[in-house]
């Protein structure tokens, strides 16, 4: 019979490992917990009936000023009524002491906006209903230091320059003169009397941009509402202001010399120029959106219950508040690990297009907003208020918030939630309350850990 020696360090290895195993028998998932209090042993949960209160109302006046993108054209939301975007905006000498030469006369004067995409009901081109738009001019000078607002409409001579009826087409190239030019609407002045008024101007008027800037105001392209009764019609288009290069008037004319002249007048960042939104007071509103936003008489907020809008163009917000969250606090203390918002679209004509991404701010005391605390120590991204098509909804991150709400007792004066670029786009949304009742009812889910 053989006998076996272990060596003295196999038999120290031998011997830790079976001790190793001894204790793991013993609750093998609770490992760690016995270094843990039993006062302080965190459990898990999952609430999603947090109570909401929330409800629609007109938003406020936007700052529309110089921002890359202004709006112009018209629609008729079958929910939202009439809504328009003109644009203001002041146009330049592309160079100093300007001279049309000796007799200039008039061939024609254009004015070319370039596209940068739209909203389109049916999002088809080939169904878009007729645009009318109308140009006038500005009767008081535009600065590009003051500030100009959505609700802002300056005063303007009420005579007609222009008049053209047009389908939109914010894709196809377009020939002028012979001359390609990428996507862009080219208005020609139906009649003779601006460019006349240029053509005739003093030395003066013509030395540099703060005297044309008294003289030629500035332009009124005001998109005509369309009839009440066509509903689901109409578009917003979306052009670019700030290229020299495309966006511009052309006044196209002769004189002694030649026959065969043109001077350009530019529309750039050194331009002011201001998206001016008008929603008929909601006059052509449904009644649910009307009653909510208190079109002639007392708003009804308890409407918010079934259903809740979102428009942008200075539009409609939400407000809402969450009443009972620090009833969560009373007896037990929680790290909130997410709090999600979540919102069901509501509204069955899917070619209204939702908002890309919403936006949330925090409202204070004395009526002003700030940044969630959420976007400022995470950023957007972790927010992630974006539209998903496939499940039709929006689930908007706010861990942030709801943490530090129960971390305070200061009053809580709610959110206000926005379409994020409700200054340089045009698309709404319509979504479900807050009625336990609802299926798809706009509720919180809140995962948080207990500490016992």
């Amino acid at each position: 019979m053989k006998t076996f020696l272990l060596h003295p360090t196999r038999l120290l290895f031998l011997l830790g490992f079976l001790i190793f195993l001894s204790s793991c028998e013993e609750e093998p998932d609770l490992i760690g917990m016995n270094l843990q209090p039993k006062s302080e042993k965190l459990g898990l949960a999952i609430d999603t009936t947090l109570s909401i209160n929330a409800y629609s109302q007109i938003d406020d006046s936007l700052r529309t000023d110089n921002y890359p993108l202004c709006l112009f054209g018209t629609y008729n939301d079958p929910i939202f009524g009439t809504t328009s975007a003109s644009i203001l905006t002041q146009l330049r000498l592309s160079n100093n002491n300007v001279s049309f030469g000796s007799n200039p006369t008039l061939d024609s004067l254009v004015l070319f906006l370039p596209y940068s995409g739209s909203y389109m009901y049916n999002n088809s081109y080939e169904k878009q209903y007729p645009l009318v738009l109308k140009i006038y001019e500005v009767n008081q000078k535009m600065s590009l230091d003051s500030l100009y607002y959505s609700n802002d409409l300056l005063p303007y001579i009420n005579t007609e320059l222009a008049s053209v009826t047009f389908k939109p087409n914010p894709k196809d190239s377009v020939v002028y003169n012979g001359v390609k030019f990428p996507p862009m609407l080219v208005v020609k002045f139906s009649n003779d009397i601006l460019g006349k008024k240029i053509l005739n101007a003093l030395a003066t008027n013509l030395s540099d941009n703060n005297a044309f800037a008294d003289f030629m105001k500035g332009l009124y392209i005001k998109a005509m509402p369309l009839s009440t009764t066509q509903h689901n019609k109409g578009s917003i288009l979306y052009f670019n202001l700030l290229s020299s290069s495309l966006a511009n008037m052309t006044i196209y004319y002769k004189n002694n010399e030649n026959d065969s002249l043109k001077y350009t007048f530019v529309i750039n960042d050194n331009c002011s120029k201001y998206t001016y939104f008008d929603h008929y007071g909601y006059a052509t509103a449904t009644a649910d959106l009307k009653n909510q936003l208190g079109i002639g008489g007392t708003p009804d907020t308890s409407i918010g219950k079934q259903k809740l809008f979102l428009q942008a163009m200075g539009g409609v917000k939400v407000k809402l508040k969450f009443p009972t969250l620090r009833d969560l606090i009373k007896n037990q203390k929680i790290i909130v690990n997410e709090a999600v918002l979540i919102l069901k679209n509501a509204d069955i004509n899917d070619y209204n297009t939702p908002p890309s991404l919403l936006a949330m701010l925090k409202k204070l005391s004395s009526g002003k907003t700030e940044l969630l605390p959420d976007f400022i120590e995470e950023g957007s991204s972790f927010i992630d208020a974006t539209y998903n098509s496939t499940s039709r909804e929006y689930r908007i991150r706010i861990t942030r918030y709801f943490q530090k709400m129960l971390n305070t007792t200061d009053d809580d004066y709610g959110l206000l939630m926005f379409v994020d670029s409700r200054r340089t786009s045009a698309n709404r949304f319509v979504f479900y309350g807050t009625d336990n009742s609802l299926v798809n009812r706009m509720r919180l889910e809140l995962r948080y850990t207990i500490i016992k």
